[in-house]
């Protein structure tokens, strides 16, 4: 073991090295195989099968139901090998509760007896027979170091320290929370979330090198317990991604498909990345935004037709998501919201939309006071798909000039959302803008009936599956705006929504060549980011402004209420309250414009 990496950590018991007496009296056995031998230089170990008995000190006790079942051992430092390959920690399955029995605890010396199987990819000991080792009168002391661990990684493996005390001294923050409601698992990497590689570089080797710095730059932050829904948790409920750790010391485990720490200890949780209660000000006399709505279905639009095809199961998860997503609206203060993943059920009084603007002009605060509007293209839906975009304003700031337009062409015809363009004018200055929402089609590999050729395979540059559609897309966009298909004969467009698309794709690309330029990443940082997947983050969700309106465009700002969020926090999960905290998946974006 290759001891440069290891430092002096003391722990006993609750202190930190594990110190006993060396054995005295008779061994348990005859024959003691060691831990470094059974774990072997590979990812199975060379002795599966076999009985074997073991002497090591018990470096984690996470018995019981509640727990793990079992506990961690690990060689003394007089015992480890030089094969920086092979562990000196093992994980003691014990389903009998023999360790109960014995007493066993953090910092004991054991023999310990059992088979040797590899349980779902760990190296684990199925207990049989377990003894503790007393320590005689002048029996030296024994010490166990524990090996520190450095993010990122040199190597992609952490086979070598799989079952091992490890000590992680940076600050560490969370890029990930997907699994903390159910499992109590983090995601954590060093200094910073990490980033989705085609939203920091160019497709390709460029997101390819981002890709592999990613792989060895995060590990699971595990609870030591294997329950579903665990009743307690190491963290607080309303911990946030980009929360920073410090001072973990845990045992290096492997499930689920995964590496992952059992924490003994954490030093101090910073609650570094608090929930805001605004967005941040983007200036200028309108506010308009963007804001994925996460499936909005209301049903039969009578309180009944639940689970509808997609969105809440039942009446009683609707109405928390109804009342979500409208705290977040009325917060936004905007002018005109693009929508996107609302129910394409029509424009009639029990239509989605109808429901979300009544529910908007209804708040008990007063500050509804009938303002909300909707956006009727006059049509019966708009397009085929289960979801449509849609627009909603504020009728007493903006009212809309002529009709609605959309195209049902090309590249719109299946896959991506029809798009929706309406043209508003400024009540107090009559200045005209129009306003497009977009929703490309999703980087989902073929389901049902889909065939996905050419260039809508994933070729492995980073932009997933479709990309070829999402682009085609974008430039018949342009195409079809360039004709004013809504007869405003004014230049200033604002495109927004989710494009499915990372600021670095072919569709973004395309629209910036058009001349469109990209608010959101023109304006904010470069490791901005409206939507997570898998620990990677970026900004799927775009506001674009063609040349003429860029330069009236005061500001713009992404309001992290639902990224950073415990999906748990959503109208579906077990921690859901009717605030705007995690009303959707994706986060809204808004944009300041002072039209001229």
């Amino acid at each position: 073991m290759d001891l440069n990496l290891s430092i002096i950590f003391v722990l006993l018991a609750a202190s930190a090295a594990i110190s006993t007496a060396a054995p005295g009296g008779e061994s348990m056995i005859a024959d003691l195989t060691m831990i470094h031998a059974i774990q072997g230089d590979g990812q199975s170990s060379p002795f599966q099968g076999m009985k074997v008995s073991i002497e090591a000190i018990v470096t984690a006790d996470f018995q019981g139901t509640d727990k793990l079942e079992g506990f961690f051992v690990q060689e003394e430092d007089s015992d480890i090998d030089d094969n920086i390959e092979t562990s000196e920690g093992i994980y003691i399955y014990d389903p009998g509760r023999l360790g109960v029995k014995e007493n066993v605890t953090r910092g004991d010396l054991v023999i310990a007896r059992g088979h040797i199987e590899e349980f779902h990819g760990l190296t684990q000991m199925n207990l049989k027979e377990i003894k503790k080792k007393k320590a005689g009168k002048n029996e030296t002391k024994s010490t166990l170091t524990a090996h520190q661990l450095i993010l990122p990684l040199k190597e992609d493996s952490l086979e070598r320290y799989e079952g091992m005390l490890l000590m992680l001294p940076q600050d560490l923050v969370i890029t990930d929370i997907e699994n903390f409601s159910a499992y109590g698992e983090l995601a954590i990497s060093p200094q910073s979330r990490l980033p989705v590689p085609t939203n920091v570089a160019k497709p390709g080797a460029p997101a390819a090198q981002v890709q592999e710095l990613n792989s060895r730059s995060m590990i699971i932050l595990d609870d030591g317990s294997s329950r579903r829904f665990p009743e307690s948790y190491p963290f607080p409920r309303t911990i946030r991604c980009a929360d920073t750790i410090q001072g973990i010391m845990g045992i290096m485990s492997y499930g689920y498909g995964n590496y992952r720490l059992e924490p003994l200890n954490i030093s101090k949780i910073i609650i570094s990345n608090p929930r805001p209660m605004n967005p941040e000000p983007v200036g200028g006399r309108l506010r308009i935004a963007s804001l994925n709505l996460e499936n909005y279905f209301n049903g039969n639009g009578a309180g009944r037709g639940f689970p509808s095809a997609r969105g809440a199961r039942s009446n009683g998860e609707f109405e928390l998501q109804r009342a979500k997503i409208i705290q977040a609206i009325t917060d936004m203060k905007a002018d005109v919201i693009g929508l996107i993943e609302i129910e394409n059920d029509g424009y009639g009084n029990l239509s989605a939309i109808h429901d979300l603007c009544d529910g908007l002009n209804a708040r008990e605060d007063g500050i509804g006071l009938e303002n909300y509007s909707f956006v009727d293209p006059g049509s019966p839906k708009l397009g085929d798909d289960l979801i449509s975009v849609g627009l909603i304003y504020n009728r007493t700031t903006i009212r809309p000039i002529g009709k609605a337009a959309t195209t049902s062409m090309g590249a719109f015809s299946s896959g991506n959302r029809q798009p929706l363009a309406q043209t508003f004018e400024e009540i107090s200055t009559l200045e005209r803008l129009t306003v497009v929402v977009v929703h490309l089609k999703s980087k989902n590999p073929p389901g049902g009936d889909e065939v996905a050729n050419g260039d809508n395979r994933d070729c492995g540059d980073g932009q997933g599956y479709w990309n070829g559609d999402r682009t085609r897309a974008a430039n018949e966009l342009i195409d079809w705006l360039s004709s004013d298909p809504t007869g405003s004969h004014d230049p200033d467009y604002l495109i927004l929504g989710d494009m499915n698309s990372y600021r670095n794709e072919d569709p973004i690309m395309a629209l910036k060549r058009a001349g469109y330029v990209n608010q959101i990443s023109s304006l904010l940082a470069s490791n901005s980011y409206s939507y997570v997947f898998q620990g990677r983050w970026g900004e799927l969700d775009h506001i674009l402004a063609s040349p003429s309106l860029t330069g009236q465009v005061t500001g713009a700002s992404i309001w992290h209420i639902n990224s950073d969020e415990s999906p748990d926090f959503g109208y579906s999960g077990i921690w859901s309250s009717p605030d705007k905290y995690r009303c959707s998946d994706h986060d809204p974006l808004i944009a300041g414009i002072s039209l001229t």
